[in-house]
Parts: structure tokens; C-alpha cells; sequence
């Protein structure tokens, strides 16, 4: 049947449907006619959907655009208006395949390579699309942007919490570094820079509980890509278990303040007397790292431990075991000069902290596992303050700990250019934790207004499978989606060619092999040309037996996610660094990182239907 008269007659609008308001009210009172939503979903061919994309304004869709399809064909989101779908109602099936470092430069330079793309895909079926935000080399910006859903705000959200006047008995360790207990109708308790005033008589014991309370599950620590033993209790390569050290010198000694007088190579504070915790085996202390960047990537520079009345217990620098290529000091805080002559080396830093610390103290920080993997230290009784304080939006965002401390102890950290001060990140991240145990397990948690893909699908009833590496599956499944785990692209796509037969309402599947190629490349500009070439066409292959393999009506996308950030991201910190240390920086090197700018800037999108 020709459809070209009802394609040219129908007029592609926001509502969905291409109908205007006016019509769907005309036809409102109609005999036999459907609800507004159903009557403009039904075509003449009712036996095929397919898509089109709209080219208004030259509009680049973003990730989150295909979230709005993806929600918008298999559950209740909104009609994106960059694409029209026709006869949504049969497209109840999505494959959405990721093939990161695909972008415009690499498809037309090997074209040749990729007849599927151009066989399954045509002229029409493919748009330029807005990069996502790389923030923190998250290499999972691409699910972050597909698999994290805004809720709509209701009309009478709440305003922004403050902090406020709690009636409540405490006995907690003030500034001064003494605890007070509270034996007046009236009284005045301060926290730092808190001020908590408490109205009721004080009761004996507090009702909340204590810190032990907040360590992270097994799960958990799985889950925020904390470093673990083996099922078999083992530790991993070059790790440390804090299992190993019998006993915690941990003290109240006074150390002379890390603002006032600069770090020495290898300073630590001496235990002097055992710090009041929990239980007798029990310490509890705040870590905060520093690291900078090596020919290896981020290393330890700098270790910093303080106690519960914020004493300094340890406070070194580390030299890292390769070359330093930049010294991150913006946000380290590290210079060249601090490093001349320190001549600690990890394993120096590991020993001094075991003597600190056990397997049963509760060690807290903020993202830790961060720190813990720098230290290559194991450590199993964690209190992370990005957990006791949940950003809004859920996981994987994160709230900045200078964000934590602004909101919920009115100080200001991290302002100086001078980059971060460990000490008082280590004291900020054990006041935040003194404040949770304060005010009560629900302080500090404000509602959610995101929540994950997964959810949506649920709630719709509809099935929803991942099918990627091992870690990134940890990261992002969540309900009830099934995740598969494949080493290499070849393992994905059997899986997910097995997984198609099951036939899920959303399948997403991850090839990495030519991303992982191009982060293994000693030097960023210069790769071997039939390896590339090899990737593309396997690629290229497996996208077309993916493809065959998909059922009638299924919508089928293709996503580059964003282009080769590998290789831009390390020629960008090797020209900062060069900048910096006055190393030479080559015509080659800057041709590699226009090379690799207009790859990460131009990502593709492909979308069709299978017939």
C-alpha cells in the first residue's frame, strides 16, 4: 500500500500522534471512535511499524532523547520529537547495541569496513548526536544518560531542607576534642561548626544508633567497586588485607595542624593513648588520599588518617613507583617541590597505616574505595559519606564532599587554588559521619527525583536484559533485569543472540573490544592499522548477525556512545602535563588531539526497524 499521500497529510507534532488538538476534539464526541492516544497510533499498513527521523533545525538528539524512545514505545514517557514512530504500538521490542569509539570520522574513513551499517541502516537512518558529559573518566556516562530517568516534580515538592533546631539527647565529641554529656533543660552542643540546640530534658540514652550501623554490606562494597577478598579469603595481587596487622595503635596524640605547618616526607603522629570507640577492639578514624597521575595512571601521593577528635594520626607523602606525568594539583594539592625528596614508597605508607588501623576498625571517608584501591589496601568496616548522605538523583551520581559540607555543616573546603587539604577533607568526611549518628538515619536523605530504567520497565511489566563485562554489570543492574557477562565482544554477542530469542521488550548489549584497544595503546597516536581494522569488521559482522537474529518489529539502534574518549581524554592530560613540567609538545601530538577531539565530539545514533 502507498503510503505517501497519509504521510504527507499527517503533520508531525509534539503530541505524538501528528493530530492537532483541534481534531482529536472534533472527533472527541465521535461514535466508535478510540481515546486520543490510540486513534493516533493507528496507520493504514497496521501490520509493520517503523521510524523516521525528523530533521528540523539540524537538532542533535542526545542519550537521554533515546531514553524518551525507549520509555516512550514500552512504558508511559513522553513522545520524542525528534523521531516519529509509526504504529507504536506494535514496537514492544527494543535492542539498543553500544559500540563506544564508533564515530562520524571512523565511519567514513572505514567505509568499507562496515557494510552492515550501511545495508541495515540506509542514508536516512542516521543522525549526529550530542556527546555525553565525560565527568570524573566515567566510562559509563553512556548508561548513565540511558539507564537514569528524571521523575516528573510534583506541584507541592518540599522546599530545600535546612538544617535545623532537634530536640534530642547526644553525647558526642565536640571541637575541642572532649565529650560532654548534656544535664540541663537548656543547652547548647556544638559540633564544629554546628550549632545544635536541644529543648527537652535529655534522656539516658540516645535513641539512634551508633556508626557501626552505617558500615557498608558485603553486597555494598561490591556493588561501589570497593577492592575485596576472594570467596576463598584471599587477597588479591599486590593488595594488603588489614586482617594482617593484630593490633590498632590508635591515640589522641596532638600533631602540629597540617594548615600551619607544611607536610614532611614520611611525618606521622605517634600513638600516645587508645581513643574512646565502640567496643575495646574498635577504632574509628577518617582516611582521605591524594593521588596523581603516572605513566601507570593515578597513584598514591599522599595518605592522611585523622581520629574521632580530629587529630592528625598519620599524615605522609608517598613517591609513586612510576614517573609522574601530572601532578593533579588542582585538586591534589600536590607540587613538584613536595615531591623532590620523599622517598616513602607504598609499601612504607601501607605499614604505618596497619599500625593504625585493624580489621575491626571502622575506617571512614569519602568515596573510599577510591582511596582504598590507591593505597591497595583491603579493608572490610567502611562508613562512606556518598552513602550516608545519597545523592538526590541516586546512583551513580555522587554529591562532592564540598557540596556535603556547605549543606550540612555551613563550612566552605576545597575553595583554595592551591587544591585540597586531606586533613580537612579526613575531618570534614568524620564530622559528616558524628552529624549522621546525631541526627538519625533518615538525616540527610531527601526523596528521589530520578530513578533507574529498570524501575519503569517493572512497573510496565515489561522484561529488560544487560549484556556487558563483569564490572559495569556490578555498576548498573539493578529490579529485576538480567545481566549476562561476556570478556570480549565475540562472548556478547552469542549471549546476546541467545537473549534475543528469549526475546526481552529491552535488550542493551556493549561491544568494547575497539574501546579497550585504543585504552591499551602505549602511545595514544599511533595504532596498528590492521588491528583497528579488524575490530571494525568484526564489529560490522556482529551488528548484522544481531540484527538477523532480532524479531519482526523490533526497533533496532545503534550507539556510539562517545567516539574514542580514551585517546582524546590521555592526549588532553599529556598536553596539560607537558604544559606544566615545559616538555615538548610536537605537531604529531597536536594533530593526534584534534584527531581524537573530532572523534569523541561527533557521535553517531542509528535507528530502524526490523521487517
Amino acid at each position: 500500500m502507498d503510503l505517501s499521500n497519509y504521510t504527507k497529510k499527517r503533520t508531525y507534532e509534539p503530541n505524538g500522534g501528528g493530530d492537532s488538538k483541534r481534531s482529536r476534539k472534533k472527533r472527541k464526541g465521535d461514535k466508535g471512535d478510540k481515546a486520543d492516544g490510540a486513534s493516533s497510533q493507528v496507520p493504514f499498513d497496521n501490520t509493520r511499524s517503523d521510524v523516521e527521523l525528523k530533521r528540523e533545525n539540524n537538532y542533535k538528539p542526545s542519550l537521554k532523547d533515546v531514553q524518551d524512545l525507549i520509555t516512550w514505545c514500552l512504558a508511559d514517557g513522553i513522545n520524542p520529537k525528534w523521531i516519529f514512530v509509526r504504529n507504536k504500538l506494535l514496537a514492544h521490542h527494543i535492542i539498543v547495541v553500544v559500540c563506544n569509539s564508533l564515530d562520524g570520522h571512523s565511519v567514513e574513513t572505514k567505509r568499507s569496513l562496515l557494510p552492515s551499517l550501511a545495508d541495515i541502516f540506509g542514508k536516512n537512518r542516521c543522525c549526529i548526536m550530542r556527546p555525553p558529559i565525560l565527568r570524573d573518566r566515567d566510562e559509563c556516562c553512556v548508561y548513565r544518560d540511558l539507564f537514569i530517568c528524571r521523575m516528573p516534580k510534583s506541584k507541592d515538592a518540599s522546599a530545600k531542607p535546612k538544617l535545623a533546631a532537634v530536640s534530642t539527647t547526644v553525647t558526642s565529641t565536640v571541637s575541642s576534642g572532649h565529650a560532654t554529656t548534656a544535664d540541663t533543660t537548656s543547652h547548647t552542643e556544638t559540633v564544629t561548626d554546628i550549632k545544635i540546640t536541644t529543648t527537652e530534658k535529655p534522656a539516658e540514652k540516645s535513641s539512634f544508633p551508633p556508626l557501626s550501623h552505617y558500615v557498608l554490606t558485603a553486597e555494598e562494597l561490591i556493588s561501589h567497586g570497593y577492592p575485596i577478598r576472594y570467596e576463598n579469603g584471599h587477597v588479591p595481587s599486590g593488595y594488603r588485607w588489614t586482617g594482617e596487622s593484630t593490633t590498632a595503635e590508635t591515640s589522641n596524640a596532638t600533631v602540629a595542624n597540617m594548615e600551619s605547618e607544611p607536610v614532611e616526607a614520611g611525618e606521622i603522629a605517634e600513638s600516645a593513648e587508645s581513643v574512646p570507640t565502640e567496643s575495646e577492639d574498635c577504632s574509628i578514624v577518617a582516611l582521605d588520599c591524594e593521588m596523581c597521575y603516572t605513566a601507570a595512571g593515578l597513584e598514591l601521593t599522599r595518605v592522611t588518617v585523622v581520629d574521632h577528635t580530629h587529630t592528625v594520626l598519620l599524615d605522609m607523602l608517598v613517591k609513586p613507583s612510576n614517573p609522574i606525568i601530572d601532578y593533579n594539583t588542582r585538586f591534589s594539592g600536590i607540587t613538584a617541590d613536595m615531591m623532590q625528596d620523599v622517598t616513602t614508597s607504598l609499601t612504607d605508607a601501607q605499614n604505618k597505616l596497619l599500625k593504625i588501623i585493624n580489621k575491626d576498625s571502622i575506617v571512614v571517608g569519602h568515596s573510599l574505595d577510591n582511596d582504598l584501591i590507591a593505597l591497595k589496601i583491603i579493608h572490610e568496616r567502611v562508613v562512606d559519606t556518598t552513602h550516608l548522605y545519597p545523592h538526590p538523583k541516586g546512583l551513580p551520581y555522587k554529591s562532592a564532599l564540598r557540596v556535603l559540607a556547605n549543606r550540612f555543616l555551613n563550612k566552605q573546603i576545597q575553595g583554595e587554588a592551591t587544591g585540597h587539604n586531606p586533613v580537612e577533607d579526613a575531618v570534614t568526611a568524620m564530622e559528616l559521619a558524628q552529624l549522621k549518628v546525631l541526627r538519625g538515619p533518615t538525616f540527610g536523605i531527601k526523596s528521589e527525583t530520578c530513578e533507574h530504567l529498570s524501575n519503569i520497565m517493572q512497573r510496565h511489566y515489561r522484561s529488560f536484559s544487560l549484556i556487558d563485562r563483569k564490572p559495569l554489570l556490578r555498576r548498573w543492574v539493578s529490579g529485576n533485569m538480567g545481566a549476562f557477562s561476556g570478556d570480549s565482544d565475540q562472548e556478547v554477542l552469542d549471549k546476546a543472540i541467545k537473549e534475543s530469542v528469549r526475546n526481552p521488550n529491552l535488550l542493551v548489549v556493549h561491544f568494547r573490544d575497539l574501546q579497550e584497544y585504543y585504552e591499551g595503546c602505549e602511545d595514544p597516536c599511533v595504532t596498528d592499522g590492521s588491528k583497528v581494522d579488524s575490530i571494525f569488521s568484526n564489529m560490522d559482522r556482529s551488528i548484522r548477525q544481531l540484527y538477523d537474529a532480532c524479531q519482526a518489529n523490533t526497533v533496532f539502534v545503534v550507539l556510539s556512545g562517545h567516539g574514542n574518549a580514551a585517546s582524546f581524554t590521555r592526549l588532553r592530560m599529556a598536553k596539560a602535563a607537558a604544559a606544566e613540567t615545559k616538555a615538548s609538545w610536537g605537531e604529531r601530538e597536536q594533530q593526534a588531539l584534534l584527531e581524537a577531539e573530532g572523534s569523541f565530539t561527533t557521535p553517531l545514533g542509528f535507528f530502524t526497524v526490523k521487517h
